[in-house]
């Protein structure tokens, strides 16, 4: 009797715990780990300081996501392009009054998407606590309805997301300040591709990737006051960028002369949250921020004085103020840090910037690895060589 009795108290502990740990809120200490993250506003940390927030990873044939906001409902789409038409939607609703519902739409354009009738979410809950709705869902990757778009590999669209209130059990119209998306397209069956975090590693320079330092002869994070790598990755290149002020930018000039160049830039401003934007270098002080949506994988980190970024962008950008990095394409790399005013970048002293030594395809390999391959060969020759010696002396 005794052991029946406590074998029914560990059961209802267990599901006490389960349940408890499924209305917790959406952890994001395992974004770029375990699970894709997108969050509003993009430096956010948690719930408290984000407005939004979109996690996703592939289980088996499904895909599980989260979503959450701060209004009466959250919504996620996918789309072909960056305007919300014939697209196809996932919204969790909790109304004044009834129950909390997620339903499924297709977009038309109209600031009322149609229902779809769509049975396939499973592992449905939502929960609101105080201005926070959050809701959990499992769907599969091929749905099997032309209305609920298919998310199986290969399959990309840009994310949006977008929260707002409802009349009645009906989606309103959200304001600008109550919508994102993605930077680019996704792949939502893809693991994590930027679980990275922590120094720059430069034992890989001339391996796996290549490296720019100021001063040349420095070795790490702690005796650099800049460092850049990259790395070509299938059609695009996964940038690291370091400096030691708010700013640390990286441009890409046809000359030794700043002026018509392409430039990203990673900012840490005293208030707010970090941010990598995108500039078209006029020789002015201040260049012009270009609206660039291509940048995937952001981001960044300051520790002490460190401020450090990696961010993932195309070889061919499809804009004509963000230079093409394919193969063939050659400009000089330029690195830069500086302070901020407010979140406009400010001039930097000499001290502060420096160049490569010529121009560079940064699609090539790492310089490194073709200086192995020579060793490699030489001694593939040598060792013939003596063999060959070794044989002639024996046949005579």
């Amino acid at each position: 009797m005794m052991k029946e009795a406590m074998f029914y108290l560990w059961s209802v502990i267990l599901l006490i715990s389960i349940a408890y740990i499924q209305n917790a809120e959406i952890d994001m200490t395992d974004c770029g780990k375990t699970k894709n993250c997108w969050q509003k506003p993009s430096g956010c940390q948690n719930e408290t300081d984000c407005i939004g927030i979109v996690t996703w990873k592939k289980n088996g044939n499904d895909l599980d996501f989260e979503v959450m906001g701060k209004k009466q409902y959250a919504a996620i789409g996918f789309s072909s392009d960056e305007a919300m038409g014939d697209d196809s939607i996932h919204a969790c609703l909790k109304p004044s009054t009834g129950n909390p519902v997620i339903n499924t739409y297709k977009s038309t354009g109209e600031s009322k998407p149609p229902l779809v009738s769509y049975n396939g979410l499973t592992n449905k809950k939502i929960e609101s606590e105080g201005s926070v709705l959050r809701c959990r869902f499992t769907r599969p990757q091929k749905t099997g309805n032309t209305d609920v778009f298919d998310l199986d590999s290969g399959k990309k669209y840009i994310l949006f997301w977008a929260m707002g209130d409802l009349s009645g059990n009906e989606l309103t119209p959200h304001v600008k300040a109550e919508r994102g998306h993605s930077d680019g397209k996704i792949d939502y069956t893809k693991l994590p591709s930027s679980p990275s975090t922590g120094n720059l590693d430069m034992t890989d320079c001339g391996k796996t990737k290549n490296c720019w330092k100021k001063p040349s002869s420095c070795k790490d994070e702690t005796d650099c006051i800049g460092i850049v790598t990259w790395k070509k990755n299938g059609n695009d290149l996964d940038f690291e960028v370091m400096g030691k002020k708010q700013y640390a930018a990286i441009g890409f000039s046809s000359d030794e002369a700043m002026g018509d160049d392409s430039i990203h830039a990673c900012l840490k401003p005293s208030t707010g949250n970090p941010v990598i934007n995108t500039y078209k270098s006029t020789g002015e002080s201040k260049p012009p921020l270009v609206s660039y949506n291509g940048l995937t994988n952001k981001k960044i980190e300051s520790e002490g004085s460190v401020l450090r970024c990696r961010f993932t962008r195309p070889q061919k950008t499809g804009n004509t103020d963000v230079f093409d990095l394919d193969s063939g394409k050659k400009y000089i790399l330029f690195w830069a840090m500086g302070d901020l005013s407010g979140n406009e970048l400010t001039a930097h002293v000499k001290a502060e910037r420096g160049h490569s030594d010529g121009k560079i395809d940064y699609t090539s390999s790492p310089a490194g690895s073709s200086a192995e391959a020579i060793k490699s060969n030489l001694s593939i020759l040598l060792l013939t060589s003596t063999l060959l010696i070794v044989i002639q002396v024996l046949s005579n």
